[in-house]
């Protein structure tokens, strides 16, 4: 079961770490990226080490029977410390450095006790699984397990009350979700600090439990990293997660607002932006999605480029023929997005002949169709591809033709 344990315990710190490297990768300077990369990594240095084979292994490198047991705890008291730090900086940036440096003061410390102990303690023999077992009951162990312990407590105690403080606050649910999941993990640590405390003193007073230490340990370790490492990566995994359900929409998306961006680019190509990139990346279906807001953007520089010929008299005239076109079959919201379609078929026509820019129409109102909500861009682009669908119907390219042979009659 012990070594079981440190394998499922490993794999979870092993692939938090992971998904919080790619993080970092891409935003290296996020203080809060790299101090959850730190803790990680302590985690599973910790837990890597408690391995059976790598703890014999490094007790057989450095003749120091046990030497193992002093990284393996020194490396969860370091990550335990990590943690403190990241919340201190997150919580009160400015009293930050003078608290943070009182508890790296006593981590060290700690580990130096920790260190003396060890090392007067007669602990000859190799034990990675059964060392509290056997030598608890050493004076010089139990001083060791004693400040071990009660930093730990102290730290984890430090995690479990932020984490809860920071669940109230915070207004985004997966975030106050991952805090929860920080908080479980916390008490977990706690759990394990009290069954801890329990054998030694236990054993001190020459009594035993029904149950052995390593087994209970490893499993309070394995479930206290397990949700710690889902508390870090909840947040990446989901995002992950939504995207790839997203992306289906969000690639057909893309691919409907192409003739609404074509129209705007043929009469305005420098609405497009870094054009290389975009020919070696947007064709890939999977890049799609990372380019829809820049189409989206990119139509609305050439509504912005042409906005005088959208509002111009034809281009109304054009709206109004559509719109009554199409209404009384399918309805009102119909009849605005082919009548928008229409505008937008006459102002690029207007725009690409140079006709000199026509006083606006009277009272012209934007349909509803047309972006009116920044804060909803979800939405404004399903209006624009709405509009987009509908550029090739012979209802607008009609009511476009007839609004210029209009204007034209009206000019000759």
């Amino acid at each position: 079961m012990p070594e079981i344990g440190h394998l499922i315990a490993l794999g979870f710190a092993a692939t938090a770490l992971a998904v919080k490297l790619v993080a970092l990768i891409r935003e290296p300077s996020n203080p809060a990226t790299r101090a959850t990369c730190g803790i990680l990594f302590g985690f599973g240095s910790a837990v890597a080490i408690g391995w059976e084979p790598l703890y014999l292994a490094i007790d057989e490198a450095s003749g120091v029977p046990n030497l193992a047991k002093v990284f393996e705890n020194g490396s969860a008291l370091i990550a335990a410390a990590g943690f403190q730090v990241l919340f201190l900086h997150l919580g009160d940036p400015p009293k930050a450095p003078a608290r943070v440096r009182v508890r790296l003061t006593m981590l060290a410390a700690v580990i130096g006790i920790m260190s003396v102990a060890f090392w007067l303690a007669p602990v000859d023999v190799s034990e990675p699984v059964n060392f509290s077992e056997r030598y608890a009951t050493l004076p010089q162990i139990g001083v060791y397990f004693l400040f071990y312990l009660a930093y730990l407590a102290i730290a984890v105690t430090d995690i479990l009350r932020m984490s809860l403080r920071y669940a109230r606050r915070v207004n985004r649910k997966i975030v106050r979700f991952s805090l929860r999941l920080l908080s479980i993990g916390s008490m977990l640590g706690l759990g394990y600090v009290a069954h801890k405390a329990l054998f030694i003193i236990t054993e001190f007073l020459g009594g035993n439990l029904p149950w052995p230490e390593s087994a209970g340990s490893q499993l309070f370790i394995t479930s206290c990293i397990g949700f710690i490492a889902l508390s870090f990566t909840i947040s990446s995994v989901g995002t992950a997660v939504v995207a790839a359900w997203r992306w289906p929409a969000q690639d057909r998306l893309y691919r409907r607002l192409y003739p609404l961006w074509l129209a705007f680019y043929s009469v305005a190509p420098e609405i497009a932006r870094q054009p290389g990139t975009r020919l070696a990346t947007a064709n890939l279906p999977l890049l799609r999605p990372r380019w829809l807001y820049r189409r989206y953007i990119e139509i609305g520089d050439g509504r912005l480029e042409i906005a005088d010929f959208l509002a111009s008299t034809t281009a109304q005239r054009a709206f109004d023929i559509a719109y009554a076109a199409t209404v009384v079959v399918e309805g009102q919201r119909a009849g605005e997005v082919a009548g928008e379609a229409a505008r937008v078929l006459v102002a690029v026509e207007l725009y690409r002949t140079t006709v000199p820019i026509e006083e606006p129409a009277d009272d012209v109102a934007l349909s509803p169709a047309t972006p009116t909500h920044p804060g909803d861009i979800d939405d404004e682009m399903e209006a624009q591809a709405a509009i987009s669908d509908r550029l090739s119907s012979e209802t607008a390219i009609t009511a476009a033709r007839e609004a210029l042979a209009m204007a034209n009659a009206a000019t000759s």
